[in-house]
């Protein structure tokens, strides 16, 4: 009897619904957004790359983006997240956050960003959203 590796999402195995296409939209221009804030230290320049990845101005991304201009002050650098591998037992467990940064006095520390706004039914995702960040 062979073994072959089997891949599969957790949320494939647990039936969970998968995200909308306009939720990771807004995701990954909000992701953009605040590389660009972490880099350039220049809120303009985070807003103007959310409008240029989702296409639109949204209030609710630019409140966000500027509630994160205080802690964009003290990272001194941004990199991407390494994947973050587990085995436990037979099973690997598979992660990947957002950043790796590093701060003005010498923390480290991986950020995963959380910028979706819940929907009815939508928490199941978040939750394991949640997981997997808490796994790395």
């Amino acid at each position: 009897m062979s073994l072959r590796r089997l891949r599969l999402r957790l949320s494939d195995a647990l039936g969970l619904p998968k995200p909308d296409e306009l939720s990771s939209r807004y995701g990954r221009a909000f992701e953009r957004a605040v590389l660009m804030l972490l880099k350039a230290k220049d809120a303009v320049a985070a807003l103007r790359a959310f409008i240029e990845s989702y296409g639109e101005p949204h209030s609710g991304a630019f409140n966000k983006i500027r509630m994160l201009i205080p802690w964009a002050r003290g990272v001194r650098e941004v990199s991407e997240a390494p994947p973050v591998v587990a085995k436990i037992g037979d099973a690997v467990l598979t992660a990947q956050a957002d950043f790796l940064i590093s701060y003005e006095d010498g923390r480290r520390e991986i950020v995963e960003l959380k910028s979706h706004i819940l929907k009815r039914g939508e928490w199941r995702v978040k939750a394991e959203w949640s997981f997997a960040a808490k796994v790395m």
